[in-house]
């Protein structure tokens, strides 16, 4: 038999391309590029280049936390027979940082029988530059809305302000034994703002006469001794009053619904709920008595599932 010709084809020395299921996506990623956007999307996730943010430092974190701590100190004068009477005078605020947030003479609604210079610091031509007591008491109120107020004896300023300011708002440098034990006095006894800052700060105040913003100044610097001591107290204090609150609800609940079980017995139970109650479900509320419905109060009555359809047409003719 004649033998067949057979065609050799010729081997090509170029290899073939191989084919890379991300190439669309890693070319569309250099046009991104190329084009100047910094966005780069692969098949299951997106990255963005962005720059990184620089954590705050402590004393930024500090300072913002701090904005809502403001220290505050009163001068009185004395009004009435023999100056026996105190009353507002001059109210300073300083900030946590030391900064006078305010700082007015304020004039008394009495007239001035007494006015205390070497104690209070109040002269008469200091009056000739005071605000009207409501101005001040307003204005105070404003700034101290929401504010930690610091203060030594700092309810006989919010007397002599005449407004109360919230417990838990209010730290009072004179009744925190810690700071009496740090300085070396007793614990329970009330030592004056003076005798705590030559012990504790090293400063004299009070040499001529009282100044309300050097007394706030060292109120602030007081309390930032100890403040992180006295504000994780208050914190383990809160903490605890609500678990025992929390607690002591539960168990309160848990007896009233024992009582609740024990008052009603096995045939007044059967008389308010139909035997076929467990079937219906939901329905089955539609099956309780009269007596049932008119024991409950309006309030809880109106919205409850009581008001459907059904009730309505199986109570319809009682």
């Amino acid at each position: 038999m004649p033998s067949q010709a057979t065609s050799i084809q010729p081997v090509s020395s170029t290899p073939k391309k191989r084919h890379c299921p991300v190439s669309d996506e890693q070319t569309s990623s250099k046009k991104l590029k190329l084009n100047g956007k910094t966005e780069t999307r692969w098949p299951n996730f997106t990255t963005t280049s962005t720059r990184a943010v620089k954590p705050p430092t402590d004393s930024e974190r500090n300072c913002s936390s701090n904005e809502r701590y403001l220290a505050m100190d009163c001068e009185m004068v004395g009004c009435g027979p023999r100056g026996s009477v105190s009353a507002l005078a001059r109210c300073s605020i300083v900030s946590h940082s030391g900064q006078t947030v305010y700082d007015r003479y304020v004039k008394p609604q009495q007239r001035i029988t007494d006015y205390r210079t070497p104690y209070s610091g109040i002269c008469p031509r200091h009056m000739l530059q005071a605000v009207p007591f409501a101005q001040a008491q307003e204005e105070v109120r404003k700034i101290l809305h929401n504010k930690v107020v610091i203060g030594h004896a700092v309810y006989n300023d919010f007397k002599a302000l005449e407004f109360g300011h919230p417990r838990e708002l209010t730290r009072d440098t004179s009744r925190y034994p810690a700071l009496n034990l740090l300085g070396g006095f007793p614990a329970t006894s009330p030592v004056s703002l003076k005798r705590l800052s030559r012990s504790l700060l090293g400063r004299t105040i009070q040499q001529t006469g009282h100044s309300s913003v050097e007394d706030a100044r060292a109120t602030m610097d007081l309390y930032k001794l100890v403040q992180h001591r006295w504000e994780e107290e208050l914190r383990r204090k809160q903490h605890s009053h609500q678990t025992s609150k929390l607690s002591g609800f539960s168990s309160s609940s848990r007896n009233n619904c024992q009582k609740t079980t024990n008052s009603s017995t096995p045939s007044q139970n059967s008389a308010l709920v139909s035997p076929g109650s467990k079937k219906n479900g939901w329905n089955s509320k539609a099956s309780c008595s009269k007596r049932m419905v008119k024991t409950r109060s309006v309030q809880n009555f109106l919205s409850d599932e009581y008001w459907s359809g059904e009730f309505l047409s199986v109570n319809q003719g009682r």
